[in-house]
């Protein structure tokens, strides 16, 4: 856990190199590049930084990573997972490791937090999605999902950057279980679906008439089919932390 804990600090450190700026970013110092490489991170030649498949654009302010489509049809609990995730109602599956994300994200800038805002905890950071296709086309991943009751594509909502707790002997639990985003609130993930329902909120569900899991496919997201790109074909994952201004 100790170590952990010191990559999360040199991680703060490099991130005050990360601000967005009109010119092109300035290099890293030689105190962030030893920051950066004890998280496993690495500098490119355009003064961008990588962490493994991670691709941290520093002027944009957004960071790239590989993945493709897990599914064209039905329900999701989860957005994005890795290959040891729950494939079997995900959107999009990537190789990146969760806490290697989770890393990303408070390098570009994201802070960590509740998944609903008014508590005691601050709500994290909320982080917008985009996808982009074979084409080049670049949309939001909202724009291949549907509500499941009515069919209809979703707007922008946003995703929230809770992160993931770990084991007592420092093991980042996201990576065990697979979850990168999810949709429904369920184990421990990266980033979480603001909107959803938690599993101990009893009073929208009527429990004579329904169980909590036909709630679920009642309330819950479909993937929308004629949006979606082909099964199995590569996209682009591009996640931007939302502007303070651009909450809803």
């Amino acid at each position: 856990m100790k170590e952990i804990l010191l990559a999360f600090v040199m991680a703060a450190m490099v991130l005050n190199s990360c601000t967005t700026v009109k010119e092109p970013p300035p290099p890293l110092t030689d105190v962030e590049l030893k920051a950066l490489k004890l998280i496993g991170g690495e500098l490119t030649p355009d003064n961008n930084i990588k962490i493994g498949d991670i691709l941290i654009d520093r002027a944009k302010q957004e960071l790239i990573f590989p993945g493709e489509v897990n599914m064209t049809k039905g329900g999701l609990e989860v957005l994005i997972c890795t290959g040891a995730g729950r494939r079997h109602e995900s959107l999009l599956v990537s190789n990146v490791p969760p806490m290697k994300l989770q890393l990303a994200l408070i390098l570009l800038g994201a802070e960590n937090g509740a998944r609903r805002p008014g508590g005691q905890i601050p709500q994290g950071s909320i982080i917008d999605i985009d996808v982009v296709n074979q084409d080049g086309i670049r949309v939001p991943v909202e724009k291949w999902l549907c509500n499941a009751d009515t069919k209809t594509e979703f707007s922008r909502r946003g995703w929230v950057f809770v992160g993931s707790s770990f084991t007592s002997d420092g093991k980042c639990l996201a990576d065990a279980e697979g979850n990168l985003v999810n949709t429904w609130v369920s184990g421990n993930t990266i980033l979480d679906n603001s909107e959803a329902l938690d599993e101990n909120i009893n009073q929208t569900v009527d429990k004579s008439n329904s169980s909590l899991e036909q709630y679920k496919a009642d309330g819950g997201i479909d993937i929308f089919t004629q949006n979606v790109a082909p099964y199995l074909s590569p996209v682009k994952i591009i996640m931007k932390i939302r502007k303070q201004e651009d909450k809803k």
